[in-house]
């Protein structure tokens, strides 16, 4: 690569990085110093329609919110799932009856799109190409 180049990337990652410290300055002192972290965790969340899932999946999960694993949520609209340690995640999820076709969905979503949750709302958009449920 000519030096030029080389040293155009250098400066983008120093600017990146410069931009980073700034934005992620520390909170004033909250009385601990050890519990400020430099770079607080960001977890991001897949959006998506309910008819992602099977009616019975969906049953099964308005059963076990709050409460089995402790990963899935209810909400006014549908449900959040925790995506933390996820093959533990996928074997809890198929001892609750959960379908085959929908872990496999789930299991997709995480490869392509890297996230740590996902929410499965009534009214979100419908992702194309994945099998889509109208009951």
């Amino acid at each position: 690569m000519p030096k030029q180049f080389l040293n155009i990337l250098l400066f983008i990652e120093q600017s990146i990085n410069d931009f980073l410290m700034a934005v992620n300055e520390p909170p004033p002192s909250l009385g601990n110093e050890n519990m400020r972290n430099e770079y607080p965790e960001i977890k991001s969340c897949l959006v998506c329609s309910t008819g992602h899932m099977m009616l019975e999946d969906m049953k099964i999960f308005q059963e076990h919110s709050h409460k089995t694993l402790r990963k899935i949520f209810n909400t006014e609209y549908g449900f959040i799932l925790l995506l933390d340690a996820r093959p533990k995640l996928l074997k809890s999820l198929k001892k609750l009856g959960i379908s085959n076709e929908f872990r496999k969905f789930i299991y997709r979503m995480v490869r392509q799109h890297r996230v740590s949750m996902i929410e499965f709302d009534r009214d979100a958009d419908v992702i194309l190409g994945e099998k889509f449920f109208d009951w």
